[in-house]
């Protein structure tokens, strides 16, 4: 009863195990069972249960543990209780002991009046038996083992099942993963190719600009021109007044013929200072014309490099419609994770990049619209010059066979001159005269 908790057989449930309280005149008798033993790891240990029996009103007497627990020393010496409900001091000491509960009552400390138990029927002593070597336990656990196999197999088929799944899942996610990687890599070129087409632009802005102020500058040239054809029309207004004069018959007398003569020769004089002006505008117009025929050259390559960059343009916006098309079509719920947690960063950034695409193509036709007007403007006022020049050319060949002509009448009038003062010398005195013509040759 120390060991196990179960009182001797035929006690009526442990009540006459204990002394009667009616032989004391009393309605209750107190008991106590105390066992010292040595555990399986050599500590001595006392177990203490405590009863009390006590006579009801209708002769029945009723048995209880009043208190059970258990003593032991500790490594520092002192003493240590524990207490305990019945059922677990009565599973405690058994292995405490080392021993099981069946072996204990059946074994070590059987009963007198149950010592004879091997002897008894088969059914009993199977019980018996199997109490001891605890097979009911071991079946038990058999059984268990199957039922726990047998459901672990079909989690494991599950499982299995589930491992192919998700492993199939894991390749798709890595390969798209890879996938999101390379585009990812592909959406930083092109970013750069923008970045590279945008300084483009700007280069040829800037170039734009420059034309700009040479074109002001062929502006300045035309109204120079303009000013030259003004003073081209004074000259040949000059000449006309020139040739009216040398039309008319030589009537005055020698001093105003030589006062013609100077005037005459101050002209042409100046004729010939602004011929030599005149050629030096040509050489510096031809010179302008050259100028701008570069800057034609220039323009037009500027306007094929930039339809260059239109085409560019125009593949890489197609390659990367192409490309978010694919990865939308493989791109499957399969992964909710890192592979695919930027969706919404990355539809942010396809609309930004394709409205820094659209305004750079804007920008881009506008910059090319631009040049075509400017260039066609450039080559309207280049042709118009070389028109003014080739005017101008004309006008100077003919003001230089005008200059020939005058040179020609000139020398006859002072041939003419010379023989009317041999005549008027043979008739009597030299002119005053004489020496400017002289000289003047």
């Amino acid at each position: 009863m120390a060991c196990a908790g179960d009182p001797p057989p035929f006690t009526d449930k442990g009540g006459a195990f204990i002394h009667d309280p009616k032989i004391a005149s009393t309605t209750e008798t107190k008991a106590k069972i105390r066992l010292q033993f040595t555990d399986v790891s050599n500590k001595k240990i006392i177990v203490n249960r405590q009863f009390q029996v006590t006579n009801k009103a209708n002769r029945r007497q009723e048995f209880k543990t009043v208190e059970q627990s258990l003593q032991y020393t500790n490594e520092h010496g002192e003493k240590q209780t524990i207490s305990h409900r019945c059922n677990d001091i009565n599973k405690t000491v058994p292995e405490l002991m080392g021993v099981s509960k069946a072996i204990l009552e059946n074994v070590i400390f059987v009963h007198q009046e149950e010592s004879m138990w091997p002897l008894g029927d088969g059914k009993k002593l199977k019980e018996k038996f199997d109490d001891i070597f605890a097979s009911t336990r071991y079946t038990k656990a058999l059984e268990s083992i199957r039922k726990q196999r047998k459901e672990h197999s079909i989690i494991v088929r599950e499982k299995k099942g589930e491992l192919i799944l998700w492993k199939d899942r894991v390749e798709r996610a890595e390969k798209l993963t890879s996938e999101y990687d390379k585009v990812k890599e592909e959406k930083q070129g092109l970013d750069d190719e923008v970045k590279s087409l945008e300084d483009q632009v700007s280069t040829v802005q800037a170039d734009l600009n420059e034309i700009e102020e040479k074109l002001r500058g062929v502006k300045t040239i035309k109204e120079r021109v303009q000013k030259m054809e003004a003073q081209k029309q004074a000259k040949e207004d000059a000449k006309q007044h020139v040739f009216s004069e040398l039309e008319d018959e030589l009537e005055d007398d020698d001093s105003e013929l030589m006062n013609w003569i100077n005037q005459a020769n101050e002209k042409l004089e100046s004729i010939k200072t602004s011929r030599a002006t005149r050629q030096d505008q040509i050489t510096e117009t031809s010179k302008t014309i050259e100028n701008l025929q570069e800057e034609h050259k220039l323009l037009t390559s500027q306007q094929g490099r930039l339809q260059a960059v239109e085409l560019i343009l125009a593949e890489t916006r197609e390659e990367m419609a192409n490309v978010k098309a694919d990865l939308v079509s493989r791109g499957e719920n399969v992964i909710e994770g890192n592979a695919l947690a930027d969706t919404d960063s990355d539809e942010r950034w396809d609309k930004m990049l394709e409205l820094k695409q659209r305004r750079a193509e804007a920008e881009l036709e506008n910059s090319m619209e631009e040049n075509r007007k400017k260039l066609s403007a450039n080559q309207a006022e280049l042709n118009e010059v070389k028109l003014q020049t080739k005017q101008l050319e004309t006008s100077m060949k003919d003001t230089q066979e005008l200059l020939a002509h005058k040179r020609q009448t000139a020398f006859k009038l002072r041939e003419s001159l010379r023989t009317s003062t041999r005549c008027r010398r043979s008739g009597g005195g030299a002119g005053p005269g004489e020496g400017a013509v002289e000289k003047s040759d």
